[in-house]
């Protein structure tokens, strides 16, 4: 499937885009910059939303409060994978209502570079996984209700990151020190390496 700017599909600052159930993994390619409010994931599969060969950038711009990206906890085997970069225009809230199910993790993966100065909240039970190398990303992140947010370390970019009640996960692969350069606030969360 491609996201174009047809009518139908939400491409301006305060939109909402919702992708609902789907029997197999959907591949979503983005081919010019859009901008939305909000990506909802109502599935028990998995979604891809790739970056085409001409390119395409997701901005998250809302109209009022933060902007979103949510996983419903209908996830039951697979992984939301958001693989094109993200510009913040406002703050963002990642949420991940998806757990593990018969040992099969359910993850959010923000594979795209993430540029912006605006603050990231991680929402759980489920994990967010970051992939991309948000070295320039210097807004700050909190993770809280039980959220688990995992990086190899440059993804956790040059802001600060607090633990409210959740686990930040600190991964081996890709670990550059310090994975976070001004501050980690611990608050009834924990920290692992792996």
């Amino acid at each position: 499937s491609n996201w174009s700017s047809s009518p139908f599909f939400p491409t301006n600052p305060g939109d909402s885009a919702l992708f609902p159930s789907a029997s197999a993994t959907v591949i979503v390619s983005l081919g010019t910059p859009v901008s939305v409010a909000a990506l909802t994931f109502n599935t028990a599969s998995s979604y891809t939303i790739a970056q085409s060969s001409s390119g395409g950038t997701l901005i998250l711009s809302a109209t009022s409060g933060p902007a979103s990206i949510g996983v419903g906890n209908t996830l039951t085997a697979g992984t939301i994978s958001v693989n094109v970069p993200i510009a913040l225009a406002s703050d963002l809230v990642l949420t991940n209502s998806a757990t593990a199910v018969g040992g099969q993790l359910n993850r959010l993966a923000i594979n795209g570079v993430i540029s912006g100065s605006n603050g990231i909240t991680v929402n759980g039970p489920g994990e967010v996984a970051l992939g991309g190398n948000n070295a320039n990303f210097s807004g700050n992140f909190l993770v809280t209700n039980g959220g688990t947010l995992t990086s190899g370390g440059a993804g956790f970019g040059r802001g600060a990151v607090a633990v409210d009640s959740g686990l930040l996960q600190i991964g081996a692969t890709g670990f550059s020190a310090p994975p976070i350069t001004t501050s980690l606030t611990l608050d009834g969360g924990a920290v692992a390496y792996t």
